[in-house]
């Protein structure tokens, strides 16, 4: 059995981080663009800008360890779409708890990655990523369901 050493696995968790913040910041895009509740639909694109500058950060990790980010190409056509199907008839107060919900879980299982990671560099990475995960998801649960209009429940 080969066994892949912690600096092999850091790169492919950095990889892999890279790659959900990268996707997360093209979805929150497409489906702010989609929202018809403006304060909603302005905060969307103001969290996939988060995600962009998270994805930008392990981008420079890797490259600074030589390595390239993935493409995502491939995971924006077989990951992106199915979600946009099945979010796209339910309505905007359930959409906000599931995304709640999802960074939260983020949130949590980052902080668990983190306690894991020796590269301190990527730790910090990691660590910082957190507290937006964290507001994301208060923002979602508190004032995201507070902005909802009746014709948001369609």
């Amino acid at each position: 059995m080969v066994r892949v050493g912690a600096a092999m696995k850091e790169l492919r968790l950095a990889k892999v981080l890279y790659l959900a913040e990268h996707l997360g910041g093209v979805f929150y895009d497409q489906f702010s663009a989609n929202v018809h509740n403006s304060d909603v639909s302005g905060t969307f694109s103001a969290f996939a800008g988060d995600e962009h500058v998270h994805a930008r950060w392990y981008a420079e990790w890797l490259n600074a360890r030589g390595h390239s980010p993935p493409s995502a190409a491939a995971l924006r056509m077989l990951v992106l779409p199915p979600l946009r199907v099945a979010l796209a008839p339910a309505p905007l107060e359930r959409k906000l708890v599931t995304f709640a919900r999802t960074e939260a879980l983020a949130a949590d299982h980052l902080r668990e990655l983190a306690a894991k990671i020796r590269d301190p560099e990527l730790k910090a990475i990691v660590e910082r990523t957190i507290p937006f995960e964290e507001k994301h998801a208060r923002w979602y649960r508190d004032t995201g369901r507070r902005m909802l209009r009746p014709q948001d429940s369609k």
